[in-house]
C-alpha cells in the first residue's frame, strides 16, 4: 500500500467509482480524470502506483474502450516525466506503464481496422 499523501487522496476519491469492474466500465471518464490530474500533480513519491494503475485501468477498459483516452494520458506521462527529478525506478516504471497504454492503442487500432 502507498500512503503517501496524493496517493490517499485520490484512493478515497477513486474507491467508489472503481469498486467493481462494473463500476469502472460506468465511472471511466471519472477514473480517467482522476488518473490525468493525479498524473500531472502528484508527488514523485505517489507517481509508481499512479502510473500502475493506468496500466491496470487501460487492461479492464480494454482497447475498444481506452482508445479515446490514448492521447490524454501520453500528454500526461510527458508532464510527469518532465518532473522526476530523483527517481530512476520512478521514470522505468512510467515507460513500463505507458509501454502497455501503447499495446492497448495498438489494440485498439487493430480492432478498429477489422470493424
Amino acid at each position: 500500500m502507498n500512503f503517501t499523501e496524493g496517493y490517499d487522496a485520490f484512493a478515497k476519491r477513486a474507491y467508489k467509482l472503481s469498486s467493481k469492474l462494473v463500476f469502472v466500465l460506468h465511472n471511466k471518464d471519472d477514473i480517467k480524470n482522476l488518473l490525468v490530474e493525479a498524473i500531472k500533480n502528484g508527488s514523485e513519491l505517489s507517481m509508481q502506483p499512479f502510473y500502475d494503475l493506468v496500466s491496470a485501468f487501460a487492461v479492464d477498459l480494454q482497447a475498444k474502450h481506452f482508445g479515446p483516452y490514448f492521447k490524454e494520458f501520453v500528454g500526461a506521462f510527458g508532464v510527469s516525466f518532465k518532473e522526476i527529478k530523483n527517481g530512476p525506478e520512478i521514470l522505468q516504471a512510467g515507460y513500463l506503464a505507458l509501454s502497455q497504454v501503447m499495446l492497448s492503442k495498438r489494440s485498439f487500432n487493430q480492432v478498429c481496422r477489422v470493424s
